[in-house]
């Protein structure tokens, strides 16, 4: 997670459920915690020591702070939310206003809310599932269920997002599909996509507009929406997950 972490600085929405699985993996014992954060902290200091030794660190700063809101646009060619409200929100600045906020901030209060209503379900399905089934097939595939829920969030709902930023929630759905044997959102959402990304490569002759952004963002939303409902019904369901779904080695 740090390397993702110093690779890409969105990696940050993916902090508070990874926080929330770690604290709840550890037992929320201190000592765990602690020799966490020092093997955190070497790792990261290995990984500056070429540019601490080169007196480059400030080059590390200003590529980490440049790497966000270097456009303004309302959306960077990816199929979220704002093509419900902008023909080419391309072509549109987020800093405009709309009730006395600005699209930017609109966008990232949506995130925030929805991000609240995740991490709720949550909390509750970590602390009244987890220790009921801690090596269960089913459990696994929730968690990396509720991860590409982060990630389609932070994909559809703030300004400034490229069309690429959906591809880890196609990665943990995949997840979600092997360990839960469910494939329909990983399908869905996979092709929305695929879609997306070939709208703005092109490898086939098709113009742009025929792939139907408005159509792609409905995908994206009607994917996310179905997986919200189906993680609370799991989370807030008062039968426990069945157990004992892994592979188990047979007793003589």
């Amino acid at each position: 997670f740090l390397l993702a972490l110093n690779t890409k600085v969105q990696t940050v929405v993916f902090i508070p459920p990874f926080l929330m699985l770690w604290a709840v993996n550890t037992n929320g014992k201190a000592g765990t915690w602690v020799k966490a954060l020092l093997m955190v902290a070497a790792l990261q200091l290995l990984l500056l020591l070429p540019f601490l030794i080169s007196k480059a660190t400030l080059k590390v700063y200003l590529a980490y702070a440049t790497s966000v809101d270097r456009y303004d646009y309302v959306s960077f060619f990816a199929f979220n939310l704002w093509h419900w409200f902008f023909a080419n929100p391309y072509t549109e600045s987020d800093t405009m206003l709309w009730r006395l906020l600005s699209l930017k901030q609109w966008g990232l209060l949506l995130l925030l809310a929805n991000m609240a209503v995740l991490l709720v379900a949550f909390g509750v399905f970590l602390f009244t599932k987890a220790r009921l089934a801690q090596t269960n097939r089913q459990y696994l595939a929730r968690v990396f269920l509720l991860f590409a829920l982060v990630g389609i969030a932070f994909f559809y709902f703030p300004t400034q997002m490229h069309e690429r930023y959906l591809h880890p929630a196609v990665a943990f759905l995949g997840m979600y599909a092997i360990f839960g044997q469910q494939y329909g959102l990983f399908i869905l959402i996979g092709l929305a996509y695929l879609l997306n990304m070939e709208a703005v490569l092109h490898f086939t002759p098709l113009p742009y507009w025929h792939y139907l952004p408005s159509l792609v963002s409905g995908m994206v939303l009607c994917g996310y929406v179905y997986g919200v409902v189906l993680f609370y019904r799991i989370a807030f369901s008062p039968a426990p997950l069945p157990v004992n779904l892994l592979p188990q080695t047979e007793r003589l």
